[in-house]
């Protein structure tokens, strides 16, 4: 069976966009046919099949009696609490490039002080390809004071403005992100319709502990439960009609065309129903 280990998930993908596409490559290695619910694409394939959106992904095995027996459905979110980039970038300090950021669900916003960042996110093409990226080693950092500039720190704690003191710094000179980008995706620049982009720390994801009994990682919350409910279905030998949904932006309320509150679910049950 072709699977992935739950670290080299957890180091691979950064973003909700890695987590699907990572699934489904294993997908088709399995022999999942990808369908689409959209009029006129075809008939999906009730045995093993996938439909995939943006950053959320359902996946399914036995659905032909569905409507006779019922589905047993598992559910988790692609996407995690962390720091994406807002969509204006260009702040200088001090002859420094600083990166713009926004909070996005509810990060310990201390533990991403100091430490070694990379970027990751897709862009969208004119032809309407998107395009996943990762630099993989790390261009950004959120740098502490020096203990001698902040010597009360350690008696009051770390006190982080969102708004003040986490805009990574990332480089010197007059480089326009978006040029940058392009660059970093090998298209050039005026090819770039949008784009998405978050941090994301380069540590690898690895078991810890005396006896490797523990995970250390980033993204814990909620890609351990998308590792688990994908590799369950792959190994799962039950005849029972059985599917995962792997949604996105629960850290910001699900309520997206992608998210569980979403019409996205509904949708692919209604089609699945309809050619059964």
């Amino acid at each position: 069976m072709t699977s992935i280990s739950l670290p080299e998930q957890l180091s691979t993908c950064p973003t909700a966009h890695h987590v699907v596409d990572r699934w489904a490559q294993i997908l088709d290695a399995e022999s999942f046919t990808r369908s689409t619910y959209t009029e006129g694409h075809g008939t999906p394939n009730l045995e093993a099949g996938y439909f995939r959106l943006a950053g959320s992904l359902v996946a399914w095995k036995n659905m032909g009696s569905m409507i006779a027996e019922g589905v047993r459905l598992v559910g988790a979110h692609t996407d995690s609490p962390g720091l994406h980039l807002k969509p204006k970038q260009g702040r200088k300090t001090a002859d420094v490039d600083l990166l713009d950021v926004e909070v996005y669900g509810g990060p310990l916003l201390s533990s991403w002080a100091d430490r070694d960042l990379r970027i990751a996110g897709h862009v969208l093409l004119r032809d309407g390809r998107t395009v996943l990226y990762d630099t993989g080693k790390a261009v950004a950092r959120i740098s502490l004071l020096a203990i001698h500039l902040d010597r009360e720190v350690n008696d009051r704690g770390l006190i982080l403005d969102r708004h003040v003191h986490l805009s990574p710094i990332w480089g010197q000179g007059a480089t326009d992100f978006t040029d940058w980008l392009a660059q970093t995706v090998g298209v050039p620049g005026e090819e770039i319709v949008s784009w998405s982009g978050e941090l994301a720390d380069t540590q690898m994801a690895e078991y810890i502990g005396r006896n490797s009994e523990f995970l250390a990682s980033g993204r814990l919350d909620n890609q351990v439960s998308c590792w688990a409910a994908m590799t369950a279905l792959l190994r799962s030998n039950s005849p029972a009609p059985s599917m995962v949904v792997l949604f996105d932006h629960e850290e910001v309320g699900s309520t997206s065309s992608t998210g569980a509150n979403g019409p996205l679910l509904e949708r692919v049950l209604e089609y699945l129903c309809l050619v059964s």
